[in-house]
């Protein structure tokens, strides 16, 4: 039994695919056509199943569980990430210090630590950063920018992480634990 040939190719970045039905996807990648609207808020999308993933932020369905700590995700990818939390697991290690990781992309990330390089620097006061989204969080501070805000007590934050760290304070989910005594934390700093 031997794989089909991948004879049908992209005219734009040279990729191949086995199926011309697969190519044809592929190739919606390189248009900015986005024929899939949101239905409550009309913010367009390139493919029906991430319209359907957005509208799930409008009805606020979650409906995969952990069966850990019964947090709730709406998508099951996240719920996939979450579990390795439970799980211990940090298949991706750091070939220059050997730090490991639970995904591939937080080792990307980290790999910028011992480059050295800085890409993306502040508007108004030219300090730099390794990632993009630390100096949009940054600049927020010269702005007061707070666009993240907390459904309970609605206190408002510059990032999405702050607000993530602070929720944390109104359940009694502690996920982080302890490989030595098992005791649980609201924080992987905590440990």
């Amino acid at each position: 039994h031997t794989e089909p040939e991948k004879v049908f190719q992209c005219n734009i970045c040279a990729k191949s695919f086995k199926l011309q039905g697969i190519l044809n996807q592929h190739q919606k990648n390189h248009s900015n056509e986005k024929p899939f609207p949101c239905k409550i808020c009309g913010q367009s999308f390139k493919k029906y199943t991430h319209v359907k993933y957005h509208e799930l932020i409008h009805t606020g369905e979650k409906p995969y569980s952990c069966k850990n700590c019964k947090k709730a995700f709406r998508l099951q990818g996240t719920l996939k990430k979450h579990e390795q939390i439970h799980l211990g697991k940090k298949p991706y290690k750091c070939e220059v210090c050997n730090r490991k990781f639970r995904e591939k992309c937080s080792l990307n990330r980290h790999g910028l630590i011992h480059d050295g390089k800085k890409p993306f620097s502040c508007r108004f006061c030219s300090k730099a950063f390794r990632h993009k989204s630390a100096v949009t969080g940054h600049e927020r501070i010269h702005t007061g920018e707070k666009p993240y805000s907390c459904q309970h007590c609605l206190k408002n934050f510059s990032t999405s992480c702050a607000l993530t760290a602070h929720k944390i304070i109104h359940t009694s989910e502690k996920p982080f634990s302890c490989k030595d005594c098992g005791k649980s934390f609201n924080f992987p700093k905590s440990l």
